[in-house]
């Protein structure tokens, strides 16, 4: 049957028309043709995520974006980037594009190649949605070989960052990272002979994704395309999935392995073969790791055993099936009906792509509910009620994950429970000849978690314990650290942690991201001790008091007891057990000997000292051997020491108390106090004055003033050597002029010894002043110049004249110069003076000018 021949004239549902941003959630990228001559975009970007009011079974008018920049849109275009297949979106929401000779319904003839070529991909800018050229065809370095056959499907491995593409030439998976570099290829089945053109059935692969069911196990997923409507045959190997393993750096390790085979198609329009399938397109995984394949008509409109072109898409064959992975063995566990074309017969009318996407609900967000499809004939006429609206919907349909029914008398009927979005990217037409040739599909989500893992709240287990770790809300989970752990992969581990750990479990979340969330388990840190082993003393009428701590919840004694405290006067072995706050029981035992207290005694070098003193104290006590003193209590003036052998320190006069109290290692206590061991004497009292306080070459002569009382003998020390024994006031003449230390030392009878001390010190400065000018002119008033000086001796001063001739000389500080020479008066003018003079230094000298002057 040909969907070209419906003409019938429709309403048109408009969607609304948004600019280019960055990817949101729930936005999807449908590829489509781009017409025989590269007219149309060769893809299309829409919103599948704000469907709660999205119409069931008719078409949703979501909106759909295109860039703001007219220039950007353009290379959109087919004559830019010609027809492309396969699409996948990376985690900062870049999109790529695999050119393709699949994707028109007319055949491989009618679609375009790109500037990037028939091996190209395209990379679509997250930020303004630009498109450029990622790879481009050729042999060379980072290109891939094709020869007008196109490339298969690409994928975004998000564990390391790269894509996967595959390749219709050769049958090679091709390894690149998101910049264009070439990293590495794999040929999962025989090896390219080198042939120019489709690698052949058998080594063709097209459909591709990666999925990781655990940290260390990331794997590659690809389909191997063996049949289609040019070679079906009931005994051929039907179209099938593969897998490879990826090291630690995401590059391919050991060879392929069969997932699964595809089952039979049943249920054709017609058909002359009985069995086969078609190869699958597309590949996607949920976050429990279900896997969704979705095959893609090829061979033309014909059904198996026919022998049309064969890449030219068919329609209403195609398939979208569920696979579950039970202990590594695949089985399908749902095949979806995709619109209700054929219904109730059949409702297979992918057209090639597959992804998932959130179903939105009054409470929010409910992840991976809806499995979308590209598809042909979504609506159409014949199989839709006479509602009025828009009968052909071709595009993508959204369908409930659980899944649905072609019956149209069940209340899951593929139409009453699938949204329809009609992709009308010709803008030519509603009806169904202007709206084929679909290619695949992906949906961006960001991937996180719709709620945060459930974990059981911190926890404290007793030493040498275990505990039930346990979390809800996720999958795949992987707990760190795992030492201490059994099964770390494990929803409820049993840990049993030596020392506080804290335990992090990261697990995929509903919409395929990551949560984590973490415990912490402490060790329960309650400790308590009964001390060392004790002693009924002997002769003490006290009881022992044995003691176990105030910080327990519960206490049971081997008496019985369950108090925190027993006292017990008979030797014995007691036990205790304490429970502590955290329910952990501790226990520990003492032994109770009986025992001897000692016999005490001290000593000391000297009990007698002069105020301040210090005194040392020795312990000479005896003890019984098996019970030594353990620790030693003196008293002395209020004061208290510890120690064997104590220094005690006695700052006033008078006798002095010492009590000691000892304790032996067994707790045996004995108490000695001798009354009046030490005596302390006052100290004299010491002081003195001296007159005057300073020293100069003019007076060297000081009196001492002696205000010491209570002493009996006593000795001077004036600084310069001598050393005088009397206790009397007295004059003292010093030879020279220099800083002196006078110090008295006194003792009384008791031999108390107290000292002080002054410092004499020389006149800092001596007066001096000597006029500038004087009128030797009989008038009694200024008529002799003289130095005047506070106090000198050996003083000398000499006048001398301009000839430098001394003309006047005076030893005596009274006698001045008259300003005369040889008894004549001299002339007037400027005369020379020199003086010299022991003052607070010896032969001090100043120098100046006189003015003489009538």
């Amino acid at each position: 049957m040909t969907l070209t021949k419906f003409t019938t004239i429709l309403m048109v549902f408009l969607s609304s028309i948004s600019l280019a941003q960055p990817l949101q959630n729930g936005m999807a990228i449908l590829t489509h043709w781009t017409g025989a001559s590269g007219q149309w975009d060769a893809f299309s970007i829409f919103d599948t995520e704000n469907n709660m009011s999205a119409p069931l079974g008719q078409n949703w008018a979501t909106t759909f974006n295109t860039p703001a920049d007219p220039a950007i849109q353009a290379q959109w275009k087919g004559t830019n980037m010609g027809d492309v297949f396969g699409v996948a979106i990376d985690d900062q929401k870049n999109a790529y594009f695999t050119t393709t000779k699949v994707i028109s319904s007319s055949g491989s003839t009618t679609t375009n190649s790109g500037v990037a070529g028939d091996g190209g991909v395209y990379k679509l800018n997250a930020n303004d949605w630009s498109i450029t050229p990622l790879i481009t065809t050729g042999t060379g370095a980072n290109q891939i070989p094709n020869q007008n056959v196109g490339l298969g499907n690409i994928c975004f491995d998000k564990w390391n960052n790269q894509l996967f593409i595959t390749n219709f030439e050769d049958g090679k998976i091709y390894r690149f990272d998101t910049n264009g570099n070439l990293l590495s290829t794999f040929d999962p089945f025989d090896p390219d002979n080198g042939t120019p053109g489709f690698a052949g059935h058998g080594e063709a692969i097209w459909g591709i994704n990666v999925y990781a069911d655990g940290p260390n196990n990331v794997k590659v997923y690809f389909s191997q395309w063996t049949e289609d409507n040019s070679l079906a045959t009931s005994t051929n190997i039907n179209n099938s999935v593969w897998s490879v393993d990826l090291d630690a750096s995401g590059e391919f390790t050991g060879i392929e392995d069969l997932c699964f085979s595809l089952p039979d198609i049943s249920n054709f329009i017609t058909s002359t073969v009985t069995g086969g399938s078609y190869p699958i397109s597309d590949i996607t995984f949920s976050a429990e790791g279900k896997m969704y394949v979705c095959e893609k008509q090829q061979g033309g409109w014909s059904t198996f055993g026919g022998f049309d072109n064969l890449f030219t898409p068919g329609a209403h064959n195609s398939r979208l099936m569920e696979f579950t992975n039970s202990g590594g063995n695949w089985t399908i566990s749902q095949q979806y009906g995709v619109g209700n074309y054929n219904t109730p017969y059949t409702a297979n009318n992918t057209a090639g792509g597959v992804a998932l996407s959130n179903r939105q609900t009054v409470d929010g967000i409910d992840c991976e509910k809806l499995i979308w499809a590209t598809g042909d004939a979504l609506r159409f006429s014949g199989f839709n009620p006479a509602d009025g609206g828009q009968t052909y919907v071709y595009g993508a349909a959204g369908i409930p994950v659980e899944g649905n029914s072609i019956d149209p008398t069940s209340p899951d009927y593929v139409q009453n429970t699938s949204i329809y979005i009609d992709v009308n990217y010709t803008g030519m037409g509603n009806d169904g000849s202007q709206k084929m040739s679909f290619g695949d599909m992906d949906i961006y989500s960001d991937q996180q978690a719709s709620t945060s893992l459930s974990i059981i709240p911190d926890s404290t287990i007793c030493p040498g314990g275990s505990i039930t770790l346990n979390v809800s809300g996720g999958s795949n989970y992987q707990w760190t650290p795992a030492a201490s752990l059994v099964n770390p992969n494990s929803s409820n581990p049993i840990a049993s942690p030596n020392q506080n750990t804290t335990y992090t479990v990261s697990g995929d979340g509903a919409c395929g991201g990551v949560s984590e969330a973490s415990i912490t388990v402490s060790i329960d840190d309650f400790s308590f001790t009964l001390g060392p082993d004790l002693a009924v003393c002997n002769g003490s009428s006290d009881p022992l008091i044995l003691d176990g701590g105030s910080q327990a919840i519960a206490c049971l004694w081997s008496t019985g007891e369950v108090t925190p405290t027993i006292s017990i006067n008979t030797p014995g072995t007691y036990s205790l057990i304490n429970t502590s706050p955290n329910f952990c029981n501790y226990s520990d035992e003492i032994l109770v000997t009986e025992g001897e207290t000692p016999t005490l005694g001290f000593s000391t070098p000297d009990s007698l000292g002069c105020n301040p003193s210090y005194f040392s104290l020795l312990d000479s006590s005896l003890s019984m051997i098996n019970d030594p003193i353990s620790s030693w209590s003196w008293t002395v003036n209020g004061q208290n020491y510890s120690g064997q052998s104590p220094n005690i320190y006695l700052d006033q006069a008078g006798t002095f108390d010492v009590s000691l109290e000892v304790i032996t290692q067994m707790g045996c206590i004995e108490t000695l106090v001798i009354d009046d061991y030490f005596k302390v004497n006052e100290t004299p009292d010491v002081n003195f004055t001296i007159y005057p306080e300073v020293i100069s070459n003019c007076d060297k002569t000081i009196l001492i003033l002696d205000a010491t009382t209570n002493y009996d003998s006593i000795v001077w020390n004036l600084g310069d050597g001598t050393i005088i024994s009397q206790d009397t006031l007295f004059d003292y003449t010093f030879e020279n002029v220099n800083p002196y230390q006078i110090s008295l030392e006194v003792y009384d009878e008791n031999g108390c010894r107290n000292s002080v001390s002054t410092v004499l010190k020389p006149l800092e400065s001596i007066p001096f002043f000597a006029p500038n000018a004087f009128t030797p002119n009989s008038d009694t008033q200024n008529d002799v110049f003289r130095p005047v000086l506070g106090c000198s001796s050996d003083f000398s001063l000499s006048i001398i004249n301009r000839w430098g001739e001394t003309i006047f000389r005076s030893s005596d500080p009274n006698v001045g110069w008259d300003g005369t020479y040889q008894g004549r008066v001299c002339p007037t003018g400027v005369y020379a003076w020199r003086a010299s003079y022991n003052g607070i230094k010896i032969r001090q000298v100043k120098m100046g000018e006189v003015h003489l002057m009538n």
